[in-house]
């Protein structure tokens, strides 16, 4: 029995002991808080440190702390209307990131003084977001969300009833009068004699082509980069004499194959014919074609 009567005081003593250390803490914490304008924090700080639990002289301090605080802590109302300015209430608001209202309800709630991004979302996912600066006292301020008018979906095409059916395309054989799938005599030996040529004016840009390169490269004075205009101008001749070579062989190539493949289906044309002119000095090849 005594062991039992001399541990209720202790047990006492202990939670009195914690209490107050507890207020000193909120006590201590409120002041930080408001120091540094997080008045939703002093606030509750001030709420746990002005109990009747606390010492006298704390809750005294933080009673009076509460009243200042309370008169400096912002207020804001949410709202949300749609494109036609019909209030919405099916929103929920986000402050810096965190959930403040799951719905509208027209009420104020407190706010830390200070810039903020202030998220507002449908039930469909749809979101406005605006930056905004609560000042310090300001009370019941309004912010109104406006959402635009959702975009509207192209009206689907429909067919027309009587559109008739689309027309089958003629083939060559069904366009074509008979024998006109057949190239002519004309048309067959010009068309071989330009693809022959263009051939044969290929190769001798390939020819020009190598004996330059390996002219060039017989050169001694190449490696020092001092070979004189008299050296360099017999191989620059040749490159060039290869580039006409290679156009004048290209365009007659296409030439053949313009008269083999494309020119038999012309029947009432006079006969093809090509002729190339080339100029060093200009550095060009001319092709003239006639159907």
């Amino acid at each position: 029995m005594c062991i039992v009567a001399s541990a209720g005081p202790r047990s006492a003593r202990a939670d009195e002991s914690e209490t107050k250390r507890a207020c000193l803490v909120a006590f201590d914490r409120a002041q930080q808080m408001r120091a540094s304008t997080k008045l939703l924090g002093a606030r509750d700080a001030l709420i746990e440190c002005s109990s009747e639990t606390c010492p006298t002289l704390v809750r005294r301090d933080c009673s009076q702390w509460m009243g200042e605080v309370l008169a400096s802590l912002p207020s804001v109302v949410f709202g949300a209307q749609d494109a036609s300015g019909t209030d919405l209430v099916a929103v929920r608001v986000s402050v810096d990131g965190v959930v403040a209202q799951e719905r509208l309800e027209g009420k104020a709630i407190a706010i830390d003084p200070g810039p903020h991004v202030i998220r507002y979302e449908l039930t469909d996912g749809t979101a406005v977001e605006d930056r905004i600066l609560v000042r310090e006292g300001e009370k019941n301020r309004a912010l109104t969300a406006k959402f635009p008018e959702p975009a509207r979906k192209p009206p689907g095409l429909i067919p027309s009833p009587t559109a008739p059916a689309p027309a089958k395309l003629a083939t060559h054989d069904q366009a074509s009068p008979a024998g006109a799938s057949r190239p002519s005599a004309a048309n067959l030996v010009v068309g071989i004699v330009s693809g022959v040529a263009g051939l044969g004016v290929l190769g001798a840009a390939l020819a020009f082509d190598l004996t330059a390169t390996s002219e060039a490269h017989a050169l001694a004075c190449a490696a020092h980069k001092s070979c004189q205009a008299a050296q360099v101008d017999p191989i620059q001749e040749k490159y060039t004499d290869a580039d006409i070579l290679l156009g004048a062989g290209a365009a007659a190539v296409v030439f053949a194959v313009i008269v083999l493949a494309v020119r038999p289906f012309h029947t009432k044309a006079t006969p093809s014919s090509l002729r190339l002119d080339f100029s060093r000095a200009a550095g060009t090849a001319a092709l003239e074609l006639a159907f």
